[in-house]
């Protein structure tokens, strides 16, 4: 064909070209699709929830693909993560592993499509459905994805399967100690930050006090009775932040209130060091001016009090150790 003739047909062509990109880039702008494997993982053998479930990844099937008509899913389980109380009054983090055998309402919702993306006024996107996979006669497994709704969220009727389900628990685990029940027992904190780390010579902003500013409020020693003791693990030295663990605690005597008060009064500012203590002890207790004291029981034995917002770093006492190991 003459080069003439071609581009003569190239030219008669190109509105109809022309619209049909408009039509697929307007498609394109009101439409939604996840970002979903092309097609489904499919796995052979099903292992645990402890081997498989990642809490803090793909909560509801985002990326997953749809569930289609090649894979026939004969039950199901469900892995999630709760807080339970235990009877020591502690608290854990368990990992709850539990089998669906009445499948066909989540498995109709589940085939449901994606809707096109137009809605303007969303909501938060706080509900999701139950983290889920999907087994065969055979024992194959696979995690469906979840259809959207025309906000990017799971479909209602994903959610309001996923809430009518009855599951029947298989196994659980503990996956995390939250608060021990020497802490709770004590009004302590499980973890606690190291207040003194870093140093107040390495920080970059440290503004710490020598003393409390004339006419601030002094401290209300009254008020700090539980005094929690923490360790820091070795192995967090050096990282940015540290975490201590609880170590003991408990309510502060109320016949050493007096003592306390006097040692914690005779404090002098403090003296340039930058050992880094293993232990430190909390006195803190409820109250409406949040008024906290840190003491290191080694290393450089400064002590940290948070004031009515302040926060002024001194030198405690040399008896305060002793007397800190009494309680």
């Amino acid at each position: 064909m003459p080069v003439g003739t071609r581009l003569s047909s190239v030219l008669r062509r190109a509105p109809i070209l022309l619209l049909t990109v408009a039509i697929l880039a307007g498609c394109s702008r009101t439409g939604y699709s996840p970002l979903r494997d092309r097609e489904p993982v499919i796995h052979a053998t099903w292992t645990s929830c402890a081997e498989e479930f990642e809490p803090n990844g793909d909560s509801w099937g985002r990326y997953p693909a749809l569930l289609g008509d090649g894979f026939r899913p004969v039950s199901a389980l469900v892995c999630a993560q709760e807080e339970r109380d235990q009877p020591d009054g502690g608290r854990d983090r368990v990992e709850v592993e539990s089998r669906i055998d009445d499948i066909g309402a989540i498995v109709r919702a589940l085939r449901l499509p994606d809707q096109p993306r137009t809605a303007e006024a969303c909501g938060d996107g706080s509900a999701n459905p139950p983290w889920l996979v999907l087994l065969d006669q055979d024992g194959r497994w696979l995690r469906p994805g979840v259809p959207v709704d025309d906000c990017g969220l799971p479909r209602n009727e994903v959610l309001d399967a996923g809430k009518a389900l009855r599951l029947t628990v298989v196994r659980t685990r503990v996956v995390e100690q939250i608060v021990s029940g020497a802490a709770a027992k004590a009004g302590c904190q499980q973890h606690f930050p190291d207040k003194f780390w870093p140093s107040p010579q390495e920080r970059e902003h440290g503004g710490y006090l020598p003393s409390l500013p004339v006419g601030r409020p002094a401290l209300r020693i009254e008020t700090l009775t539980v005094a929690c003791r923490y360790h820091r693990p070795n192995r967090w030295q050096g990282t940015a932040t540290v975490v201590a663990e609880f170590e003991r605690g408990g309510q502060v005597p109320p016949n050493r209130l007096a003592e306390l008060h006097g040692r914690l009064a005779s404090s002098t500012p403090a003296e340039p060091c930058t050992t880094h203590a293993t232990r430190f002890v909390s006195l803190s207790e409820v109250v409406d001016r949040g008024e906290y004291v840190y003491i290191e029981v080694d290393g450089c034995m400064r002590m940290l009090t948070v004031v009515t917002g302040l926060h002024v770093l001194t030198q405690a006492d040399s008896e305060l150790r002793t007397l800190l190991a009494a309680f």
